[in-house]
């Protein structure tokens, strides 16, 4: 994994860096989860995958945030948990999670409808803040492909979570570069539990 003092400085030109960024994860609980009626549920446990392992590959700073995790909204995602092991999220009892935010990646929120959404974002937006989506900050963060130290971790990490996108990389590695095609673990069936 690289770490800030190994990777080149990017050029700012007022895009995002990972020198100037600071990621803030919040409420990526089941009951927030349950609610979602604007988007897809399962894009969004992807993009947010997005956006924290991009997060890692770049070595940007990242706030875990929860709320009421016992009494009401349950334990973060194991899909987030597991790409920041041993990391234990601020705990909150309050529902205002924010104040200052620049940036609010849009395709990893989620309301309990889309005019509920289009409302909160505009709300972000008159507060200052700027949309983008995962794969944008991802790209941004990446900013040349000759930046070879995070350029395989963002190929695996569009591969394996950016849809078509995802698919023209495989093809091009493997039609066009002749690279071996991706293997991914097999899929081992569970076995029964017993209750």
């Amino acid at each position: 994994m690289p770490n800030k003092t190994s990777l080149a400085k990017r050029s700012e030109k007022g895009l995002l860096t990972p020198d100037n960024c600071l990621v803030t994860i919040i409420d990526l609980q089941p009951q927030m989860l349950f609610g979602v009626g604007n988007f897809d549920r399962q894009s969004i446990i992807n993009n947010n995958e997005i956006l924290c392992k991009a997060a890692r590959v770049f070595d940007v700073p990242v706030v875990l945030s929860t709320v009421e995790t016992k009494g009401f909204s349950g334990n973060m995602w194991p899909q987030i948990q597991a790409i920041f092991p041993g990391r234990a999220p601020i705990e909150r009892s309050s529902m205002n999670s924010w104040d200052d935010k620049n940036f609010v990646a849009a395709d990893c929120c989620g309301d309990v409808s889309q005019l509920a959404h289009q409302n909160a974002m505009m709300r972000v937006v008159q507060a200052g803040a700027k949309p983008v989506t995962a794969l944008s900050v991802m790209l941004e963060w990446q900013r040349d492909w000759a930046l070879k130290e995070t350029y395989d971790a963002v190929m695996d990490i569009v591969r394996n979570h950016c849809g078509a996108y995802g698919a023209g990389v495989e093809y091009a590695y493997t039609m066009v570069h002749k690279a071996p095609a991706t293997t991914l673990p097999e899929y081992v069936v569970p076995s029964r539990a017993e209750h």
